[in-house]
This record gives structure tokens, sequence and C-alpha cells, in this order.
């Protein structure tokens, strides 16, 4: 957040815990707190262009992508852990892996409104076609 343009990109924060850092510095940062209510969800990613998460991705970022929404995250190592639905993204095609901080500020100062939208389109249609509710269920039971 403090490497990035303030008047070229926003925040919006879901989530709550103990180690959530404090937000209040930012003034392009809207953290709203644990958020459980689907339209107050739905509007927030409708405003949004990206959905970024550091690491830890897990079924959020199935959320993410029905809604449209590029994965953007931190390549899987010793240090950045990540869920089994990290598989999901794939690379510059519904999403973006950074291998660290300085590849992410790089990248995301020469991205293109352009290439986010195409990249949200291909994570809907990733959802669309493998990853509904009823096809993770026919998948589950193929292996058991």
């Amino acid at each position: 957040m403090e490497r990035l343009d303030s008047e070229k990109y926003g925040f919006i924060i879901i989530g709550d815990g103990k180690n959530k850092p404090d937000f209040t510095k930012y003034k392009n940062v809207h953290d709203f707190g644990a958020v459980y209510n689907n339209e107050i969800k739905r509007e927030l990613f409708a405003l949004a262009d990206i959905y970024f998460q550091p690491g830890w991705v897990g079924l959020s970022i199935v959320e993410a992508m029905a809604y449209g929404k590029p994965v953007f995250t931190f390549r899987r190592s010793a240090e950045t852990l990540q869920c089994v639905e990290y598989c999901y993204i794939k690379e510059k095609e519904n999403g973006l892996i950074f291998d660290d901080m300085e590849d992410l500020v790089r990248q995301m100062n020469i991205i293109t409104q352009e290439q986010i939208k195409q990249m949200g389109e291909q994570a809907r249609l990733l959802v669309k076609e493998k990853l509904t509710p009823r096809q993770m269920v026919a998948n589950a039971m193929r292996i058991l």
C-alpha cells in the first residue's frame, strides 16, 4: 500500500483477526472488517478490480473468481504458505503470482485495465466450467 500510487490504487479490506494491521493511516484504504452479509460482499466485489490475498488463498478465491475478479497473490514457498485452491490460479490467465514485493510493484505499475478485465473474464469462466458446488461435489465423489 505504501509503494503503490495512492491516487491510482485503492484498497478494500474484508476480514478481521488478531494479526490484522491497523489501516487507518492510509487514505486509500477502506476497512470493512468481517463481512458476512452477501449483499454487502456483492457490492464490495463489484467495486473491486482485483482480489489480492498475499498468502493462504483458500475458497475465498473461488468466490472472487465467480465475481469475475482475477486473483493476485505471492508464489507458494516455505515462507508463503498457500492452500489447495492456489492451483486454480493460472499465471497471467486468471491472475498474477508475484515472486516478491519488487515483482508486485513492477507488475502493478505496468498492468492495464484491459488485462485485468480479460483475466477477470477468464476467472469467471473457470468457475462456471469447473468450480461450481455441484462440480466440486462430483469431483469429491469420484475420489471416494
